[in-house]
C-alpha cells in the first residue's frame, strides 16, 4: 500500500513540474524577445510635429507636405535687361525680380567717363525684357519734353533700320541680308521711289515670306 501512495506522489510531482516548465518557457522567451526590441523615442521637437500633423485631416496633412516641396523647387524670379550707351560693357544681364537701374547698370560695369548719370533715374525698377540706354553727356536734349525725362527704358526709341534712307550697308546688319540683296534693295528704291510699307520690300528679287517674317521687327519706312 504505501509502495501505491510513493508512486502516486511521484507521477503528481513530475506532472506538476512539466506544467511548471510548460507555463515558465513562455513567460521567459516573452521576456527575452521584450528585452531585445527596445522602443524608439523620437525627440522632443520631432515628435510633435508628428503629434501636430496626426491630428490633420489626411488630405490636410498631403497639401502641406506638397506644398513644402513646391516652395523648395520653386526657383527665384529672374528678369533679362538689355543694358547699352554709356555703360562699361553692353550686352543683355539677368537680375532678380526687384532689381533697379542702378543694379542693371553695376551690373554692365557701371556709367561710362561720358555718361550723363545725372538724367538717369537710378532707383527705377526693372522690367523683364527691358532695353535700358544710358546717354551720354549732350544727348539729354532728345529727351526733353518727356512725361518722365530721367527714365531711360528707351523703347520708345525707334532703333529699326528705315528701308527708305538707309545705305547698302546699313542693310547688311539684317538677318538673312547680304552686299547683293542691300543692293537688290537699293536699286528698287531709286527705280520706284520709296518704299510706302515695309510688306513692299518683298517686291524686291529674292525677298520672300520667309526672309520677311525674318526681317520685319527690325525695319520701318
Amino acid at each position: 500500500m504505501q509502495k501505491i501512495v510513493y508512486l502516486l506522489s511521484k507521477k503528481r510531482l513530475l506532472w506538476q513540474f512539466r506544467l511548471l516548465i510548460a507555463v515558465c518557457i513562455p513567460i521567459m522567451l516573452a521576456a527575452a524577445g521584450c528585452e531585445k526590441k527596445r522602443a524608439f523615442v523620437l525627440p522632443e521637437e520631432d515628435a510633435a510635429q508628428v503629434s501636430g500633423l496626426s491630428s490633420l485631416p489626411a488630405d490636410s496633412v498631403e497639401q502641406t507636405a506638397t506644398q513644402s516641396v513646391r516652395e523648395e523647387a520653386a526657383p527665384e524670379s529672374v528678369l533679362l535687361v538689355h543694358v547699352c550707351g554709356a555703360v562699361v560693357s553692353e550686352g543683355v544681364y539677368t537680375l532678380q525680380e526687384g532689381a533697379r537701374v542702378i543694379d542693371a547698370v553695376t551690373a554692365a560695369g557701371g556709367f561710362t567717363d561720358d555718361a550723363d548719370r545725372h538724367i538717369v533715374n537710378q532707383a527705377s525698377l526693372i522690367s523683364d525684357g527691358m532695353r535700358l540706354y544710358i546717354p551720354v553727356t549732350g544727348e539729354t536734349q532728345l529727351f526733353a519734353g518727356t512725361e518722365d525725362a530721367t527714365a531711360f527704358d528707351v523703347q520708345t526709341q525707334d532703333t529699326r533700320i528705315n528701308i527708305n534712307t538707309a545705305s547698302a550697308q546699313e542693310l547688311c546688319t539684317l538677318n538673312g541680308i547680304g552686299p547683293g540683296r542691300a543692293a537688290d534693295i537699293v536699286r528698287y528704291r531709286e527705280e520706284h521711289g520709296p518704299f510706302r510699307s515695309i510688306e513692299e520690300i518683298m517686291n524686291v528679287s529674292g525677298i520672300k515670306d520667309r526672309t520677311f517674317a525674318t526681317i520685319r521687327e527690325y525695319i520701318r519706312v
